[in-house]
């Protein structure tokens, strides 16, 4: 009886938790999923913020990776970065 009053309890815990943490994941959802699949969404359009977007499909992509000479560099760089600030102790 002591057992099923205990699991009880923290079951309304648990649920009051969740209720108090869901605005703050909905918060962190605007500010961050939404423009990060935006970004991901006119990627493949050809768009400048005024006029309408033209569809042009992975053509930014092949622009960046054939086009530009220096975009393999950046891309090392980037990475080179990251294990450096991340993974050395």
């Amino acid at each position: 009886m002591v057992v099923n009053k205990f699991l009880k309890v923290n079951r309304l815990e648990s649920i009051w938790g969740y209720i108090f943490i869901l605005p703050a994941i909905f918060i962190i959802s605007i500010f961050t999923i939404y423009p990060a699949l935006g970004s991901i969404y006119y990627s493949f359009f050809k768009y400048n913020g005024i006029k309408t977007a033209e569809f042009i499909g992975i053509g930014n992509y092949i622009k960046f990776f054939i086009d530009d000479p220096l975009a393999l560099n950046s891309l090392k760089l980037l990475c080179t970065i990251f294990l450096v600030l991340y993974h050395l102790p």
